[in-house]
């Protein structure tokens, strides 16, 4: 009988997957996770009537899943700006993952989230006047950022872009660099100001967008 959704045996599942995540983390032999073809069939399937239980889950977590993970943290690696996770990270994230899944009320968590805002902001040397949040990767903050600028701009000329909608606002512009990430374009689409809005700035010969040209 497969098991039902359960709280119940999370000791018992961690500690079934740290040898295989231990094993993964020394990053030896053969990269794993190429060739798909491999091991693609091992878990594409139709959606099934009933599930297949905790162990089996485990097993494939164990066999399949992070044997044939991603290896950032190899020393090799030099693809993305993501690094490995420290251990301490991977356990914190493990506890908030837990305990504090939800960001809504006061608790140990969401303190810890907002504690560690202001330390960057204090790092970066930003008034404490200023506020920030964390986002789940470079798209989301640049859509973010981006949406905060659109309501800014919006409010100096007494529009509120939230409450209003974009078509309030007069030919919106984005002016960034020709180096821009690609993400700028989309979340600039996402937030209904249109990719033909985005100015895109040269740069000098220092590589820093031209002030010239963008007051031009």
């Amino acid at each position: 009988m497969p098991d039902s959704a359960s709280i119940d045996d999370l000791d018992r599942a961690i500690e079934s997957l740290l040898p295989s995540l231990v094993d993964f983390a020394r990053f030896e032999g053969a990269d794993a996770a190429a060739p798909r073809s491999e091991w693609l069939p091992l878990l594409d399937e139709p959606l099934p009537a009933t599930g297949v239980g905790l162990d089996e889950v485990l097993r494939v977590l164990k066999e399949v899943v992070i044997p044939r993970g991603l290896r950032i943290g190899h020393p090799g690696f030099s693809g993305w700006v993501t690094t490995m996770p420290t251990t301490v990270g991977a356990a914190a994230d493990l506890a908030q993952t837990v305990a504090s899944a939800q960001r809504w009320w006061i608790q140990p968590g969401n303190h810890i989230d907002a504690m560690a805002v202001e330390w960057m902001i204090e790092l970066l040397g930003f008034p404490k006047s200023f506020v920030g949040q964390f986002t789940s990767g470079g798209s989301t903050a640049n859509l973010v950022g981006l949406g905060a600028a659109r309501q800014h701009a919006g409010e100096q000329i007494g529009i509120d872009p939230a409450r209003d909608g974009i078509h309030a606002l007069p030919g919106p512009r984005v002016y960034a660099s020709v180096q821009a990430h690609h993400v700028v374009g989309r979340a600039v689409g996402v937030l209904g100001m249109g990719r033909d809005s985005v100015r895109s700035i040269p740069l000098d010969s220092d590589g820093r967008i031209d002030l010239g040209a963008l007051r031009a």
